[in-house]
């Protein structure tokens, strides 16, 4: 499943139901899609989506592509984090651990046990940051 950093909700205890309100509005989930190579090799996709309805069907939007594994997860970052991330990843004596517990401490959530890959990316044309952690 997705973080709740991205997601963040809240709990209203009732007498007999317990109600999950998403504060933005609308809620996402993560599905799969399997589909057969040319060589015969069964590959899945992740992609986040949520559901609207549109004349009394409902329809899938795809939110974002999220690649070959559930656990790639990107995050756009403003330049200031990026020049903290990049400090972080260019640490002497750095290890994955180490790592992961610094990213968690400004504020990047990194979900999985352990950090594989991190890629931080710069667009020059759109000025923008953003970080790919696997």
């Amino acid at each position: 499943m997705l973080s709740s950093a991205y997601f963040p909700t809240f709990i209203i205890s009732t007498n007999r139901y317990i109600n999950i309100v998403p504060i933005i509005g609308t809620m996402s989930f993560v599905r799969k899609k399997s589909r057969k190579l040319a060589s015969g090799e069964k590959k899945d996709y992740y992609y986040e989506v949520e559901n609207k309805w549109q004349n009394g069907k409902v329809k899938q939007k795809v939110i974002r592509y999220l690649g070959t594994t559930p656990y790639q997860n990107r995050f756009d970052i403003d330049r200031e984090k990026a020049q903290q991330v990049s400090q972080i990843l260019f640490e002497k004596d750095s290890t994955p651990s180490l790592v992961k517990e610094r990213l968690e401490e400004i504020g990047i959530p990194v979900p999985l046990d352990e950090l594989k890959e991190v890629h931080l990316v710069f667009n020059p044309p759109l000025g923008s940051c953003f970080i790919v952690i696997k």
